[in-house]
């Protein structure tokens, strides 16, 4: 069993990412920035052992369309999704191989991601994933079986999503297909990996109200309008602390309403 790593970043001058990010496995890194063209190269990781890596500097946009070209290039048993701002464990590749020999029934496992910000928490638990389970977490916590991702042709919405979407959501509607075409999903509580609070990263800039509509969009290709409409106020609620720091609570309601009944 293989594990790859799906690293989706911007404006890198060159493979250094794959050293910052503790990469001890073969790894697909896309590189959105001002030229196009590819790398490919080995190095070794702490144990000895080649790891490949494929390196594309493209001009395209989009977190989505980003994370499917890593999937287009993606060859590992196992894919763990990735942005800039990460540093996985010097175990993560055996920890990952044995939780899914745990579970092979499983074709999607998240795994607890350190440093996590605005209020988002994981689980810290082994248990089954459903829909609405999804929602507290995030893209970088995903790794999946390749093979059952390519057989059900699953891939990131382009319509949303960082560079798109303030909001993102593309990681909830690629969850939600998985679970539709019947994917077995679970979350196990291994930390395989840490995010640099130190990162300059902008894939969210806070809650102001162009990212309140983009959130409504969300919630509505997600839930359906009327679902969307329920959904809001517990997103509301829940992230009602950070939302007054950047503007007025009644801002943000219209804003998200704006965007479910666009």
């Amino acid at each position: 069993m293989t594990v790859q790593v799906l690293i989706s970043c911007m404006h890198q001058k060159d493979a250094g990412i794959i050293r910052r990010s503790n990469i001890q496995s073969d790894v697909v890194v896309i590189n959105q920035c001002n030229e196009n063209r590819r790398e490919d190269f080995t190095f070794r990781n702490r144990k000895g052992e080649e790891c490949k890596a494929i390196v594309i500097y493209t001009t395209e946009r989009g977190l989505s369309r980003s994370r499917n070209m890593a999937l287009s290039l993606a060859t590992g048993d196992i894919c763990v999704i990735s942005d800039d701002d990460e540093s996985f464990t010097d175990d993560y590749v055996d920890c990952i191989c044995e939780v899914y020999r745990q579970y092979p029934e499983c074709g999607v496992i998240y795994f607890e991601i350190g440093n996590r910000l605005n209020g988002k928490r994981g689980y810290r638990k082994d248990m089954v994933v459903t829909k609405f389970k999804t929602l507290p977490l995030c893209s970088v916590q995903i790794t999946f079986k390749r093979v059952e991702i390519e057989h059900h042709e699953i891939k990131f919405n382009p319509d949303f999503g960082a560079g798109v979407s303030l909001a993102g959501g593309e990681e909830h509607l690629f969850m939600f297909e998985c679970i539709d075409k019947g994917i077995k999903c679970r979350n196990y509580p291994y930390e395989m990996a840490k995010l640099d609070l130190d990162s300059t990263s902008t894939w969210r800039l806070g809650y102001s109200r162009a990212f309140m509509v983009d959130e409504g969009k969300v919630l509505k290709a997600l839930f359906g309008r009327t679902i969307a409409s329920v959904v809001a106020l517990r997103f509301l609620w829940r992230k009602r602390r950070w939302i007054v720091g950047n503007d007025s609570l009644k801002g943000a309601v219209t804003s998200i309403y704006r965007g479910i009944w666009a």
